[in-house]
């Protein structure tokens, strides 16, 4: 076949409407789905019953909501899901997140490098004038002696910056 037929081909192969399928499909895969470079859904707990079911504990970033979902061990078979009351509090995944935020923020990566004790991991409300619906976790940075609190820090796991640090708690 010549390259000419085949143009032609293609070109009555390709529609219009088919060139802008394709475009919406190509932008729907490059378009970043959010801020966060971890998965939008985090699995925060997961304990195996003797019931041979698989409780979890999900919460979703896009959304700002956490479900329960009971599956079956073997199959994987969702059997139930549901909201979340409330706030999940946070998982080890979550905090050593936070930790890493904190460790990049240029106000804060001198007083970390200079040695600091990590506590806390409490999922609190943001700071006023932040996204009601985003995730934070209360991190407090203490002397290595843990004596002194150095500082208060608000990270925001949604965006994962750091949405506030303070020297006492407010």
């Amino acid at each position: 076949m010549s390259a000419q037929f085949l143009r032609i081909k293609i070109k009555y192969i390709w529609s219009p409407i088919h060139r802008v399928l394709c475009l919406v499909v190509l932008l729907i895969l490059t378009i970043p789905t959010g801020f966060r470079s971890g998965p939008p859904i985090a699995i925060l707990r997961k304990v195996q019953r003797p019931d041979r079911t698989v409780d979890t504990i999900e919460f979703d970033y896009a959304r700002g909501t956490a479900s329960r979902v009971v599956s079956d061990q073997t199959s994987g078979k969702v059997l139930e899901s549901r909201g979340y009351p409330g706030r999940p509090q946070s998982s080890a995944q979550e905090f050593q997140d936070a930790v890493s935020v904190i460790g990049r923020d240029s106000a804060l990566a001198s007083l970390v490098a200079g040695g600091v004790a990590w506590e806390g991991g409490f999922i609190v409300d943001g700071p006023s004038g932040h996204p009601a619906v985003d995730r934070y976790i209360q991190i407090r940075l203490l002397s290595l002696d843990r004596e002194n609190l150095l500082r208060v820090v608000l990270v925001d796991l949604t965006q994962r910056v750091v949405a506030s640090a303070t020297n006492s708690f407010e």
